[in-house]
Formats: structure tokens, C-alpha cells, sequence
């Protein structure tokens, strides 16, 4: 959980990650690290990976240093 949920939805929050298997369920996970491998690979755009895993892509623009501007 994140601190953008706010306070007064976090017991919601928090009862939907236990009652849905979708934090470290396999199936999510496979279908991540696919996701990861399409934009490895060149066939998903960055902004295509910002909608499908959104948190996976901050990860990537962590890691991608800045361009740099020569003028």
C-alpha cells in the first residue's frame, strides 16, 4: 500500500489486497515480467508500459538516466 491511498480508503484497500490474489499471485507476476520483456524487446513503448504496469515503468524511468540536452 501506498501513501497516495488515502487514509480513509485504506481499510477498503487493505480488504481488497487480502481477499484478491493479486500481489504476489504467479499468474500477475508472469504477466508483468511479460509486459517488461515486450518493452525489453522493443514492442511496447514506455508509454505503452506506463498503462499496462504503471509501476514497472516508474522502475524503468528510475533506472533510464536523463537525456542530456547538448546546445
Amino acid at each position: 500500500m501506498t501513501s497516495k491511498v488515502p487514509l480513509e480508503a485504506r481499510p477498503l484497500a487493505e480488504a481488497t489486497l487480502r481477499a484478491l490474489p493479486i500481489v504476489h499471485d504467479e499468474r500477475v507476476l508472469r504477466q508483468r515480467r511479460a509486459w517488461y520483456a515486450q518493452y525489453q524487446a522493443g514492442r511496447l513503448s514506455l508509454e505503452g508500459l506506463r498503462v499496462m504496469a504503471p509501476l514497472i515503468a516508474a522502475a524503468v524511468e528510475k533506472q533510464t538516466p536523463p537525456a542530456s540536452h547538448t546546445s
